[in-house]
């Protein structure tokens, strides 16, 4: 009972009430609206009845039930709509109240749960029903998770002993709450304990077995959530505390073998629903296996992701190369035609590959699929998807930066692809164009990668120097575009007409400034003490002669006094002045005159005010 009502003059609570009466059941205490906040009380009465076996094991079942009202409605008379809608009530509230007592931060529940093993039996024995109602699984996986947030190795050693029990999670992984659960018990913050749970779980075959849920015959939520439980099982592993110093966690390792991820895109590509659910998968593996700089490394060393994805190049094209079936899109600018998404995440795969860095796998693209012709198309296709621009630019940027010096690559870039002429013919048509297309930016930056390499490889600096539309676009809208990207944003940036031509040499105290500050390498002697061509300026550096008056710089001394004032005399020589009633004056008392004849007046009312006393 709380401290309140128990020294106060509120009355008493109807928990208690019906507590003092001794006879009552669980549901009388769940049909009062108050139960939850004379728990959060500590009301003693009510958590003594609560951690009591048999009412812990209903409170079980009525989050793990669905006919929770049966065994009532029975024993039950009265009117059947009345009853209807008490049924209806009932199979709501009493879940949700269960749930909030089992899930309370009440010492005495908490370790009342953890002394029955029963209890866990009743709570995942749910899970062996084939249909979930997915309130009763989102209550399910709550207490679960609170319970692995309270003991997690307790919760994980009793789920090692179940048979089965991870295949059971994944038959129900379509249910959001239930694939939550699992991440809990992968995402273990100990690293021992989560290289024990991750081989465990590898033992258990949790990968191959979402793997299998990525399957056309399933419902979309199934492989949808088997996709996103695999793509975050990838983030958890890189994220583990052990992940840089050490071999993969078993999870990821799992993974990346070579069957797993030959089943995984032998079920991707069966359909091409399935290409935002595999893919993805796909990309971040071959991520993980990306190396810098370039690997020159042949096919049979390569990883397995590498080498599998490699042997689909012709699949993937062909599902890269189909025309969309996506709606048009009326813009203000006209009439757009998607690329969509499931051509746009097979290019995001040849990004990867591409960005991985391994020769082979560049050449074989290059050279045999002449792939790079064929993204370039699209690139200026497609003028209006930045995601498709940026994804091309990627690929773009890794032969511009980590091959300049390879003449075969580079041949076939601004030789075969003519790179350089395509970047050009876009710009000279934004030049003479009002409206500048999506893909200008992109261009720009590739333009910019395009000149490094010409730096640097002087095979490639004469292939430009000859091109004339290339010269063309460097000094038209190449140009503008540099100029307008290296202003200052905010800034005036319109420079002074006086001090346009050399500032430096116009201004002998900024040249003094710059020498005072070390950017000139020969001082001399008497530096900032020498002469000046500007008279303001020496009269700043050498004030040995001059004076500040009135806030001027002058050779004058006192000057400007002949316009001081008389009040200002007053003020600096008071010697023959007086300061009377707040006022500066040459007589002496004055205004005392006024003074007198109040001080008269208030005499003659206290002696007035005496006679009348003394009557």
């Amino acid at each position: 009972m709380s401290f309140w009502r128990t020294f106060s003059w509120q009355s008493q609570s109807a928990i208690d009430t019906i507590i003092e009466t001794g006879n009552f059941t669980l549901e009388d205490l769940l049909n009062e609206n108050e139960i939850l906040s004379e728990l959060k009380t500590q009301n003693k009465g009510l958590i003594e009845f609560l951690i009591l076996p048999e009412t812990l094991h209903k409170l079980v079942y009525y989050i793990t039930n669905k006919d929770i009202n049966e065994d009532n409605n029975n024993n039950q008379g009265g009117n059947e709509e009345d009853e209807e809608d008490e049924e209806s009530n009932n199979s709501a509230k009493y879940p949700y109240l269960c749930c909030e007592i089992l899930c309370s931060e009440i010492w005495s529940i908490s370790e009342a749960i953890f002394s029955d093993e029963t209890l866990l039996d009743d709570l995942f024995k749910y899970l062996d029903n084939e249909e979930l109602d997915p309130i009763l699984a989102a209550y399910v996986s709550k207490f679960a998770g609170v319970l692995l947030g309270r003991r997690f190795a307790d919760v994980v050693k009793y789920l090692q002993t179940k048979d089965q029990i991870i295949v059971k999670i994944i038959n129900h992984i379509h249910i959001s709450s239930i694939m939550e659960f699992l991440f809990k018990i992968i995402g273990s913050e100990d690293q021992q304990a989560e290289l024990d749970i991750q081989q465990w779980l590898c033992d258990s075959n949790l990968i191959s077995s979402l793997i299998d849920k990525i399957n056309i015959q399933n419902k979309p939520a199934v492989y949808e959530n088997a996709s996103q439980t695999l793509l975050s099982i990838i983030m958890i592993s890189l994220q583990s505390p052990g992940a840089q110093f050490a071999e993969p966690p078993a999870l990821l390792r799992t993974l990346e073998s070579e069957e797993c991820v030959t089943k995984l895109l032998e079920n991707t590509l069966k359909d091409p629903c399935l290409l935002l659910q595999g893919l993805p998968i796909i990309v971040e593996i071959i991520r993980n296996n990306s190396v810098e700089p370039i690997n020159d490394s042949p096919l049979e060393d390569l990883p397995a992701v590498i080498r599998l994805v490699a042997s689909k190049f012709e699949t993937l094209l062909e599902l890269a190369s189909v025309d969309p079936n996506d709606p048009t899109i009326e813009t203000t600018f006209g009439v757009i035609q998607p690329y969509g998404r499931h051509r746009m995440q097979v290019l995001e795969v040849f990004t990867a590959m591409i960005k991985a860095r391994y020769r082979f796998i560049i050449e074989t693209l290059l050279f045999d699929h002449d792939f790079f012709n064929f993204a370039f198309d699209l690139f200026f296709k497609y003028e209006w998807n930045n995601f498709l621009h940026n994804l091309v630019a990627q690929m773009a940027f890794v032969l511009l930066t980590d091959c300049e010096h390879d003449d075969k690559l580079m041949g076939y870039m601004f030789e075969k692809l003519q790179l350089h002429a395509r970047l050009a013919k876009v710009g000279i048509e934004n030049d003479e164009q009002n409206i500048r297309k999506g893909y200008m930016g992109f261009v720009t930056k590739l333009t910019d990668s395009v000149n490094n390499v010409s730096g640097v490889n002087k095979t490639i600096r004469t292939i430009l120097s000859e091109n004339e539309d290339w010269n063309e676009y460097l000094e038209n809208d190449y140009a503008k575009i540099t100029k307008i990207n290296s202003t200052t944003m905010g800034a005036n940036n319109e420079p002074e007409p006086d001090d346009y031509d050399d500032p430096i040499e116009e201004s002998p105290m900024v040249s003094n400034m710059i020498a005072k500050q070390g950017f000139y390498d020969d001082f001399p002697d008497d530096f900032a003490a020498g002469e000046f061509d500007d008279d303001l300026d020496d009269i700043l550096y050498n004030p040995d002669n001059r004076f500040i008056e009135n806030g001027f710089i002058t050779d004058e001394k006192n000057f400007g006094k002949e316009f001081d004032d008389d009040l200002d005399d007053i003020l600096y020589n008071p010697d023959n002045r007086f300061i009377e009633n707040g006022f500066i004056t040459d007589e002496k008392n004055f205004g005392k005159e006024f003074d007198d004849e109040d001080s008269d007046e208030m005499e003659d009312e206290s002696s007035n005010n005496n006679e009348e006393i003394s009557v």
